[in-house]
């Protein structure tokens, strides 16, 4: 189980260091945040001196624009007082926004001073626009009194740029020695303020070393009174709640086990009795088995005895000129091979066909003509592997219970096909068939694995695919009113290397 930081050695000195890094970045944060502020603010006073030095040179050039026109009676001078005029305009619009922020009498006295001048000058301009339209002697004296006004005016505006420089001087001093102070006052208070955190990330690493001795002293007094006396030390008790407390509990768990064990031990001897008795058992089990193998290899005689037989009867048809009975005794002799050699084998769905041909041959022989039979096996489902002789048995059943018993037109039809991922195998006819209750009792014989004498055939071909698929096996009865559908379903198996069923 995963702990959480807080409760592990490691993590106890990490949020301490951790506490002093954020508190460390905390003051370094805040008085870079302070300094910038005293210097953002000590820098707009700057500008600000810059703008009245702007507004100082738009009057200037405005002034001497207002005195050319006045000598010259010129329209080219008059033409060219708008500009200027403008350009002053807005020189005095950012004095004003900036005085705004920072309230200065003198700059608010020198900003209605401009303001007065410039009214002054447009009155002066607009007689001298006049008088170059009208010609009036009778204007000059009018002139003379607006331009002596104007000039006056000027003259308190040239008082007001000196009073408004001596202020914001005065005020930029002032500030300078406030941000010296405020400076001072930031260093040392980063100062203290590392200090103190220092101290406190100290006395936390003193704190966690000595819980940590602690643990390592209580973990060492347990191993050692485990060593003294196996089975009754005393368990080690720690509510650290790290990874010292875990590897106390493993500590004791451990105990616990190696007790066990020892008790454990002491059964042995009786163990080890019971397992005589078992290996006892397993011989004769043993022998058994071998008994059963020899009777087994002794019961293969048989059929080797036959089909030699049938190789001898097969020669002495063919001295004789009996050719239908040699083919006969042929496809007997591959039949019965068929199912010696491969009884205990996995096989392909093409050897199955194989196989069941042969066998068809052998009824035409007996029955003739009173039936057909046709075969559908796709070419996707040659290399299906499966247990030997499921489709022969299936197709016997059909002749046995269905086909056999009509005199003519009967039919078998053997379908093998692939189905996603299953291959169906279909065997249909149009014999006697099943009743309703017929497969219902032959479903729960084959539900309950009891005998059922009538169909030994598809019942034994049911057990051997449900041992070979691993019980994934899905085999239905539909009654064809007449005849019967036998329907086997079994996964798609292309890999399956020959070899001996289990």
């Amino acid at each position: 189980m995963k702990r959480r930081l807080r409760n592990t050695a490691s993590g106890k000195y990490a949020i301490g260091y951790c506490i002093f890094a954020i508190i460390s970045v905390a003051i370094v944060i805040l008085s870079f945040a302070l300094l910038n502020d005293v210097r953002s603010t000590y820098s707009s006073q700057n500008d600000y001196l810059f703008v009245i030095n702007e507004l100082e040179q738009s009057v200037t050039s405005l002034n001497e624009n207002v005195y050319t026109a006045y000598v010259s009676m010129s329209h080219e001078q008059i033409d060219q007082y708008d500009a200027l005029r403008d350009k002053c305009e807005s020189s005095l619009d950012k004095s004003k926004s900036a005085s705004s922020d920072y309230y200065l009498r003198e700059v608010v006295d020198l900003n209605n001073t401009v303001m007065t001048y410039l009214d002054a000058s447009d009155e002066l301009i607009r007689g001298i626009r006049e008088y170059l339209e009208t010609r009036s002697v009778d204007n000059l004296g009018e002139l003379q009194k607006q331009y002596s006004e104007q000039q006056r005016i000027y003259s308190y505006v040239v008082i007001g740029f000196q009073n408004a420089y001596s202020a914001r001087l005065s005020f930029l001093n002032n500030m300078q020695d406030q941000i010296e102070d405020s400076i001072l006052r930031i260093v040392y208070s980063v100062t203290a303020l590392l200090i103190v955190a220092g101290l406190f990330a100290g006395g936390y690493a003193v704190k966690s070393m000595r819980s940590m001795k602690h643990s390592f002293d209580v973990l060492e007094d347990g191993i050692d009174a485990f060593k003294k006396d196996v089975r009754n030390a005393p368990m080690i008790e720690l509510h650290t709640s790290d990874e010292f407390e875990e590897l106390a509990d493993a500590f004791n768990n451990s105990q616990i086990v190696i007790r066990n064990q020892m008790d454990s031990l002491a059964e042995s001897a009786r163990d080890k009795e019971k397992l005589a008795e078992m290996e006892k058992e397993n011989l004769r089990i043993y022998g058994k088995l071998q008994k059963n193998n020899l009777d087994f290899l002794q019961a293969r005689i048989n059929p080797h005895f036959l089909f030699n037989t049938l190789n001898m009867i097969t020669a002495q048809a063919n001295i004789e000129n009996a050719d239908k009975t040699a083919e006969l005794l042929e496809t007997t002799a591959e039949f019965l091979r068929y199912n010696l050699d491969n009884i205990s084998n996995t096989v392909t769905m093409q050897q199955e066909f194989n196989n069941l041909q042969d066998y068809i041959k052998i009824e035409k022989t007996r029955y003739g003509d009173r039936f057909r039979i046709e075969t559908s096996i796709s070419r996707d489902v040659y290399e299906q592997h499966m247990p030997c002789m499921v489709l022969q048995p299936l197709v016997e059943n059909s002749i046995s219970h269905g086909v056999g018993t009509l005199i003519s037109g009967g039919w078998i039809t053997i379908r093998a096909f692939r189905e996603d991922s299953r291959v169906v195998m279909e065997v249909t006819d149009n014999g006697n068939g099943m009743s309703e209750e017929q497969i219902h009792a032959m479903y729960e014989s084959l539900k309950n694995g009891d005998d059922y004498s009538k169909h030994i055939g598809i019942r034994n071909i049911y057990r051997r695919l449900q041992l070979f698929y691993n019980n994934d096996v899905n085999l239905t009865l539909q009654s064809q009113n007449p005849g019967l559908c036998i329907r086997i379903s079994v996964p798609l198996c292309m890999q399956k290397e020959s070899g001996n069923m289990v």
